[in-house]
This record gives C-alpha cells, structure tokens and sequence, in this order.
C-alpha cells in the first residue's frame, strides 16, 4: 500500500537536521483557533523530528497567530504571520534546513554579491493566506 501521509517528504528532509532548532508559536489570546490549528499542524509535521521543537512563544498584540524561528537562543531572521499551510508549509521546512547548514541556497554570482552589499541584519516576515 502507498504511503498517504502528506507530510512524509518533508519529514524526510527534517530527519536530516544535525543541530536543534525551536518554533515558537505566538497567538494574541489563548486558545484561539488558528493557533490551535498551528499546533495541530506543526505537531504532524514534527513527529518523532528530535531536533525541532516547539514551544509557546507569549501572547502577541496583533491579530494574528506568529511562527518564529530560534536557534541557538536567537530569534529570527524569519517570522511566518498565520498558519505556515499550503505553499508556507514548504518554505518553513525550507528556513529550517538552510539554518540548519543542511541546505545552502542557490543564488547566483550576481545575487551573492548584491547579498555582500547589505551591513546589518534584516529580518523577513511571511505573511500567510489560505492557498
């Protein structure tokens, strides 16, 4: 029988993550739906992926459920403002494989060098919608 578990391949690309990693899962009110459907989601995502976790990142003061990124007990530079489903989904897994060192992006020589240029730290949120 073929396997029908939607999130095998990515699980896949998460087991070969060699350094921990946290998710940190922010909501402006407790037990609001889309954070429970955040849980939810990154829980099947997660499982039996030892090097990621997930934890309850406080209360937000925006309208929105927020997914951030923390390694090594820094924060950032990517956010994902809702539930990271769909198209998001894959681009979470993404951020977490190219912190990781797992991943090296592709970037040309032209996009290096425009990268070179930049002198402080940028941060980059994705602001999610239903796909």
């Amino acid at each position: 029988m073929p396997n029908t578990d939607p999130f095998a391949p990515l699980r896949h690309r998460l087991s070969k993550l060699d350094q921990p990693i946290m998710l940190r899962v922010s909501s402006p009110a407790p037990g609001l739906a889309a954070a429970q459907a955040t849980w939810d989601l990154l829980d099947q995502l997660l499982a039996d992926q030892p090097m990621v976790s997930v934890q309850p990142g406080g209360r937000q003061t925006v309208e929105s459920v927020v997914v951030k990124i923390t390694k090594n007990g820094h924060t950032g530079p990517i956010s994902f403002w809702g539930t990271p489903s769909g198209f998001e989904l894959e681009g979470l897994v993404y951020a977490l494989e190219c912190l990781s060192g797992q991943v090296t992006p592709d970037l040309t020589e032209e996009q290096k060098a425009l990268l070179r240029q930049i002198s402080r730290p940028l941060a980059a949120d994705l602001y999610v919608a239903p796909t």
